[in-house]
């Protein structure tokens, strides 16, 4: 769709909260099949036909990515669009600047409440850490080409030697070696290695503070850990609380704003693509 600035996101809840953002001029539109891998070859679709309207995506840092130390969107290395800072979405929602003035909380209590869950799921996100860190060096599957990288280009790269000996065992010998990384990587040493780094890390006495663990740590995982004590509170459970928080949250975008620098920064940094 061309003649509107576009900014694409993962799911209807992020395209709900950013639309209550004074944002004029931007139309936030949720990518509902694929996620957050599609975005970027969505984005680049939309921009070949974009009219001088700026097309990008925001997506959740997830396992992805390390934290960067970055205090506001991180723009990705395609220069298609940014991530968030923190984990993801569900992290800014349970903060408990957010969930105090949501719903009725003491602010001590809630931030005890949730490094609590930290805690409780430390170990289980020291081992997605493994997992996200070993993937990310995983080789992509688009780059096991099916033609020499080694043909002449002028050849349109068909290889010099078609027959069927040189055929077949140039096919085995890209694959074994693709094999061959994928197997050095996900070998059971370099993924302990990854998880024992992590636990530790998550073990360490000056960890355990509500900003490390919404930096860090899944925020739906979060949500879940709190489930018990929510309930405790008179909460139905974690959907029931994020609700509640979502509804707050687009009522008061001021407020919302004030609160997360991050956002505030977001906004200033489409008002000002949509100006350039």
């Amino acid at each position: 769709m061309s003649g509107v600035n576009r900014l694409f996101v993962e799911g209807e809840l992020d395209s709900i909260l950013l639309n209550s953002l004074p944002l004029s001029g931007w139309q936030i539109t949720p990518l509902k099949d694929g996620g957050k891998r599609a975005l970027p070859l969505r984005v680049k679709w939309e921009q070949a036909d974009n009219g001088g309207f700026r097309i990008l995506y925001l997506r959740d840092r997830d396992f992805d990515f390390e934290p960067s130390g970055y205090p506001g969107p991180c723009r990705m290395d395609d220069d298609l669009g940014f991530r968030w800072s923190r984990h993801e979405l569900e992290n800014y929602m349970i903060d408990p600047l957010i969930v105090t003035r949501a719903v009725n909380l003491d602010v001590r209590e809630y931030s005890k409440a949730l490094t609590g869950a930290g805690n409780t799921i430390r170990h289980y996100q020291a081992a997605r850490w493994a997992v996200g860190l070993v993937r990310s060096g995983l080789p992509r599957w688009y780059g096991l080409e099916t033609h020499p990288n080694d043909a002449d280009p002028s050849r349109f790269r068909l290889h010099a030697d078609l027959s069927q000996v040189q055929s077949r065992a140039w096919a085995l010998k890209l694959t074994t070696e693709f094999l061959k990384t994928v197997s050095d990587r996900l070998d059971a040493n370099s993924v302990g290695e990854h998880y024992d780094r992590q636990d530790a890390f998550f073990a360490e006495s000056a960890f355990m503070t509500t900003d490390n663990v919404l930096m860090w740590f899944s925020g739906k995982d979060l949500l879940a850990a709190l489930g018990d004590w929510l309930m405790t509170k008179g909460h139905a459970g974690p959907g029931d609380f994020r609700s509640k928080i979502r509804d707050w949250m687009i009522r008061n975008p001021s407020e919302l704003l004030h609160i997360l620098p991050e956002w505030r920064q977001l906004v200033t940094i489409l008002q000002e693509a949509s100006q350039a």
